[in-house]
């Protein structure tokens, strides 16, 4: 946005446990080459099989991530606020964007072009080290969480893709307490693969032990070690038991 000086997003941007980890020297030579632009609610801000203008990062406004399958069924991946970095994959291996990210309300987005990114590393080769842990955190986190799909049911997979989105949302924007995840029931039965009234039961279920609360457009993740640690067995117990009134 004209006339706006990117080092106001710094106190955004490190309120993100990568971001803050930076050596100083790093963290200060990305704000100087940040570029900062605005995007209207549903504006593609990177869209998948394109290159991305650079690494961005939200300093206002909330985005999701989706992926398109050759099916043509659209799948959320993320979702995100201030602090959250996105096309890192894309500008680390100089490649096609493997996922859309796009604006759900208004955003400004913080922008470190390709061509300021490839400047840094090319001056300071070991920044690349810092660059790849933001994507590597990520992919440990989607990782452990497919890794367990196998060996889950239906509800098991929904407590653990809950707990890794909220995982992200946390480290990306230094949330403490409650993770309050920006998205709708349609949008995350497509990420779990269940219908919306199997994915309505399982939310049900999972609000009535406190292990998360459901509002509009919102499902706040109380604490997302404890949904992992449940097992198949008390998912059992929990059907069986009948709903408080």
């Amino acid at each position: 946005m004209p006339g706006e000086r990117p080092h106001a997003a710094l106190d955004v941007l490190g309120r993100g446990q990568w971001f803050a980890s930076l050596p100083e020297s790093l963290r200060a030579a990305i704000v100087s080459a940040l570029t900062i632009r605005a995007f209207a609610p549903g504006e593609a801000i990177i869209r998948q099989g394109r290159l991305p203008r650079g690494l961005c990062a939200l300093i206002e406004g909330r985005a999701r991530m989706t992926k398109l399958l050759a099916s043509g069924r659209e799948v959320l991946i993320q979702v995100g606020g201030p602090g959250t970095w996105f096309g890192d994959w894309s500008v680390l291996a100089d490649r096609p964007a493997l996922n859309t990210t796009s604006a759900v309300t208004r955003c400004r987005v913080a922008v470190l072009p390709m061509a300021e990114f490839r400047r840094l590393v090319d001056e300071e080769p070991r920044w690349y080290r810092e660059f790849n842990r933001y994507l590597l955190d990520n992919v440990a986190t989607y990782y452990e969480a497919h890794a367990a799909h196998a060996g889950l049911s239906a509800e098991g997979w929904l407590r653990h893709r809950l707990a890794a989105i909220a995982e992200v949302v946390r480290r990306n924007e230094g949330v403490e307490g409650p993770v309050a995840l920006g998205v709708s029931q349609s949008e995350l039965a497509t990420a779990v693969g269940l219908s919306r009234p199997a994915l309505n039961g399982m939310l049900a279920r999972l609000q009535r032990r406190g292990l998360l609360e459901l509002r509009f457009r919102q499902v706040v993740v109380v604490d997302e070690a404890a949904l992992r640690r449940v097992t198949d067995a008390d998912d059992a117990d929990s059907r069986r038991r009948p709903a408080r009134r």
